[in-house]
């Protein structure tokens, strides 16, 4: 165990809370990625890319609204309260989106795309800002680098999966 924390750069105690980092980064970026994907694919599928620049358009109209509302909404009711709370609204959020997907609700895929977008920043931010309370700087300084490899694995999860497999597609894409 000595050698594996000398070649990580880990000290004694920080084993559990840099995995943890290195997981919740790690599942964040394959959530954003699975989520990203299926976003171009139905905004694809339904209309054509001339499309994107207003889609753009309302992810820029509508991000620094929400920003700007989280901000004062956690410096009121605490960071644990607002990570909690977001993850469980952007959760029911999906599981209603690919509802009104599957029932060709027509202006879910507008919705889906911008939503994606907020959802990447939001759950990003909230990783580093845990790891910002667990580790002081000297700790940050050395970990985050290993903590920011989760973030590559969780992409590269979902390349591997998506390459072996068409499940998304099939299973998300109205028929």
């Amino acid at each position: 165990m000595d050698r594996l924390r000398s070649f990580l750069n880990l000290e004694r105690g920080e084993e559990a809370p840099t995995f943890l980092l290195f997981a919740y980064l790690a599942l964040v970026m394959t959530s954003y990625m699975i989520t990203r994907t299926v976003r171009d694919g139905l905004f694809l599928y339904k209309f054509s890319a001339y499309m994107l620049p207003y889609a753009y358009l309302g992810i820029a109209a509508i991000i620094g609204f929400v920003v700007s509302v989280y901000v004062r909404f956690s410096a009121r009711v605490g960071q644990v309260a607002v990570i909690l709370g977001s993850l469980l609204f952007f959760v029911m959020n999906i599981l209603l989106q690919w509802w009104a997907v599957r029932m060709q609700w027509a202006p879910v895929i507008w919705i889906f795309y911008v939503w994606t977008s907020i959802f990447g920043i939001i759950i990003a931010t909230q990783v580093w800002t845990v790891a910002n309370h667990v580790l002081d700087l000297r700790q940050a300084k050395r970990l985050f680098p290993l903590i920011s490899s989760g973030g590559i694995l969780g992409s590269a999860l979902v390349l591997l999966c998506y390459v072996e497999s068409n499940a998304i597609r099939r299973n998300l894409v109205p028929q």
